[in-house]
């Protein structure tokens, strides 16, 4: 393992580290927590600059590759960032598996404001259930989950929902502060576009 992959594998252990830290507290939940933030913008500029050396983080190693999904799609405070990662995944072989690209190109046009594609993007809804965020021709999504090696949508709602209820995550007490602070956030991150429903999504 080369010094530059070690240091990927570096950025989302503390990633996880820092995750865990905040779930135990509850600061994780309700809010973005600044802690969290910072650590997923130091990260992705970690990752930035491996990648202007070495290129695409293409190893043997499957440690260094999961670490450079994990900062790409927890780096939502840069949506530069994440629509040029998509666009090298998309332009070039890089050995990463389908569902990766479908992950990150949801997650990037919910947070623009659209719909998603393979409903892998999830929040707490009006009625404080854990729910995918609204999804483009939705009859066939788990059609096109299948394409790229996803289980059905419905199976990942129970998923995301019991992930939620293990770590004690629970809906907003004030539905209408969440998303108030949830489109400030935008607002100040350079997200652009409709923001009548965005939520701060978790990736199923």
């Amino acid at each position: 393992m080369t010094i530059l992959e070690s240091q990927i594998i570096d950025c989302a252990r503390e990633d996880e580290r820092v995750r865990a830290e905040l779930a135990q507290s509850e600061e994780l939940f309700g809010a973005y927590a600044p802690r969290m933030e910072e650590v997923h913008v130091r990260n992705a500029t970690v990752l930035e600059a491996v990648i202007a050396q070495m290129g695409w983080p293409v190893s043997q190693n499957e440690e260094v590759m999961n670490a450079a999904k994990l900062i790409i799609l927890h780096a939502i405070s840069l949506p530069s960032f994440q629509k040029r990662m998509l666009e090298l995944l998309k332009s070039s072989e890089h050995g990463y598996p389908d569902q990766f690209s479908a992950y990150l190109e949801d997650r990037i046009l919910v947070f623009s404001g659209k719909q998603q594609k393979y409903g892998t993007q999830f929040d707490w809804n009006a009625n404080g259930m854990l729910s995918p965020y609204p999804i483009a021709d939705a009859e066939h999504v788990n059609e096109r989950r299948a394409a790229v090696g996803l289980d059905s949508l419905e199976a990942a709602t129970q998923r995301m929902r019991r992930r939620a209820a293990e770590e004690g995550e629970l809906p907003p007490a004030d539905m209408n502060a969440y998303t108030i602070r949830r489109l400030e956030w935008m607002m100040r991150v350079g997200w652009t576009g409709d923001t009548s429903d965005n939520r701060l999504c978790a990736v199923s």
